[in-house]
């Protein structure tokens, strides 16, 4: 089985948007400011100094007011926060026993992890026998997906906590008013029992209608669909589960 470290990447991408219902992104350049914002200087300067907390608590200042250097705050906070969703150490982990009769989606499903997310924790690099006693790291991915069509963007949170920010490539949104849906199953174009799933490319149905977050892959898209970097969208996947929450803000 090819490597599936690649598919948790943390992608490095500012962009701004238009308000069209079909759209594509453009790199924002913010060297183009005269001075960048003191609390992005600061906060880069304490990430390189491994003072992610201190960072945060200047970046979600940015962020929750909206102020100057937002995309760039976005961007920033994505990089500590997924870095802290992908540690084995994590706070928000549990060590699951493995009992008789488990299977490893079984406990993937129960545990509302994503197989994906077990290998990564556990450094599997592929699914062996499950061994009874056998003790592995879960990370319950209980984040709420937002997008939001007008800017773009569509953003994970844990609770009221940003994890990250991700430019929309390109959609087609439906339009009317705000909706609130779930993911109803992540879906890739192998079988869910082949042993290169775990590492294959991975996309979202939502439970209403036929929306669904994918990968743009060139593609023009058709109504409901929300379409991501391969990057971006495999990340995604790998960071929520079947039965999240999914609002789409359009007001």
């Amino acid at each position: 089985m090819k490597a599936i470290l690649w598919t948790f990447a943390v992608t490095v991408c500012c962009s701004f948007f238009t308000q069209a219902q079909t759209t594509s992104t453009t790199a924002e350049n913010y060297s183009l400011w005269p001075k960048r914002p003191d609390q992005l200087i600061t906060a880069k300067k304490l990430m390189e100094e491994g003072k992610d907390q201190e960072a945060l608590a200047l970046l979600d200042d940015i962020f929750i007011n909206k102020g100057v250097g937002l995309r760039e705050a976005q961007e920033l906070i994505g990089q500590i926060r997924v870095r802290e969703e992908l540690n084995p150490r994590t706070k928000n982990k549990i060590v699951y026993t493995v009992k008789r009769g488990d299977a490893w989606f079984g406990i993937a499903k129960k545990q509302k992890c994503q197989m994906d997310m077990i290998m990564y924790l556990n450094q599997m690099m592929d699914l062996g026998a499950l061994q009874i006693g056998q003790k592995l790291i879960i990370h319950p991915m209980d984040l709420k997906i937002v997008i939001r069509p007008k800017q773009q963007q569509l953003f994970l949170f844990r609770g009221d906590t940003l994890i990250k920010a991700y430019p929309i490539v390109a959609m087609k949104d439906a339009g009317g008013k705000n909706v609130e849906t779930t993911i109803k199953s992540e879906y890739a174009n192998i079988s869910l029992y082949a042993p290169e799933y775990p590492s294959a490319d991975k996309a979202l149905k939502l439970a209403a209608g036929n929306m669904l977050i994918d990968i743009a892959d060139g593609r023009t898209p058709q109504t409901g669909m929300y379409l991501l970097s391969k990057a971006d969208c495999n990340e995604v996947a790998l960071l929520t589960h079947p039965g999240n929450i999914v609002e789409i803000i359009r007001e």
